[in-house]
């Protein structure tokens, strides 16, 4: 049985399929990530703020010890709502992630599997070109 032609491209184009698959691996579990936190941060929106498992009083001298320093109530709203701002963008750049990722995955996993394919296809004879 005759070797079939070599997949279009050469050895250029099965390199950079490769690397659009481990991009496209990578894409696919970012996405439901980036979608989580947008969702957590439009469910967090309408929460009451907590310092410490206590939610805190609008008017008061108490300050909020975090990560970033020591942060006053309307310092915290002000962050809060900054995320659920940002929130729909997390959500629409998940999904798009994941758009463009299973579809890619599937195509370059195609096309590798050619290639594969066309490497381990002989006779087991030299070829006599």
């Amino acid at each position: 049985m005759p070797r079939p032609p070599a997949p279009p491209g050469g050895r250029p184009r099965a390199i950079a399929a490769l690397l659009l698959w481990m991009l496209f691996c990578a894409l696919i579990p970012v996405g439901p990530i980036v979608m989580f936190v947008g969702a957590k941060n439009l469910y967090d929106a309408h929460r009451p703020i907590k310092c410490g498992g206590k939610v805190m009083p609008e008017d008061g001298p108490y300050t909020c010890f975090t990560g970033y320093g020591a942060r006053g109530y309307h310092d915290l709203v002000r962050d809060r709502h900054d995320r659920a701002e940002q929130a729909p963008y997390l959500l629409a750049s998940g999904a798009l992630a994941l758009a463009i990722g299973v579809p890619g995955i599937r195509r370059t996993s195609r096309y590798l599997g050619r290639i594969q394919r066309w490497a381990t296809s002989h006779d087991g004879r030299p070829s006599a070109e």
